[in-house]
């Protein structure tokens, strides 16, 4: 039994253990992580202010209506965006796993900002959730790339 994995855990720091939490699963000192899951307890928050990555994906007020002063809202318009974008639960539930939940919505929302040069939107936030995985990816530069764009569109004379 212990080889069925059932991911409806929403306890997100509780992952590196899931199969020692199911129902008649483990022995009583079986809390050691070699589960093959390399997933840290917690999450470091984005070092970069949440007013850039506003500034960097302005798409998402075409599409989200509420405020986003706090990176639980921001979260919250990731969660409203990603299905019209085609990226499935489970390709969003991975990247909130290995990059975390705030580091997974600058994702989407700057994937959102680059949607029409995107071809596989599901694919390419895979691919970034790997490279997170790996510990190869930060959000930064994306969001960077993207206010810079923004800024040599309307700056280019500094």
């Amino acid at each position: 039994a212990q080889s069925e994995h059932h991911h409806h855990n929403t306890n997100k720091e509780s992952i590196v253990f899931e199969p020692a939490l199911e129902e008649g699963g483990a022995a009583a000192g079986s809390h050691e992580p070699e589960v093959g899951v390399d997933v840290p307890d917690t999450k470091p928050a984005p070092r970069i202010p949440l007013h850039l990555v506003i500034a960097g994906c302005p798409s998402l007020k075409t599409f989200y209506q509420g405020n986003i002063r706090h990176w639980h809202q921001l979260f919250d318009a990731a969660c409203h965006v990603r299905p019209a974008m085609g990226i499935s639960s489970s390709a969003w539930e991975e990247a909130q796993r290995f990059m975390g939940p705030e580091q997974a919505s600058i994702v989407v929302v700057a994937m959102l900002e680059r949607f029409a040069e995107i071809r596989s939107p599901g694919g390419y936030l895979r691919a970034l959730t790997s490279k997170a995985a790996a510990g190869e990816f930060s959000c930064g530069q994306m969001v960077m790339a993207l206010v810079s764009q923004r800024g040599a569109g309307k700056c280019s004379h500094l």
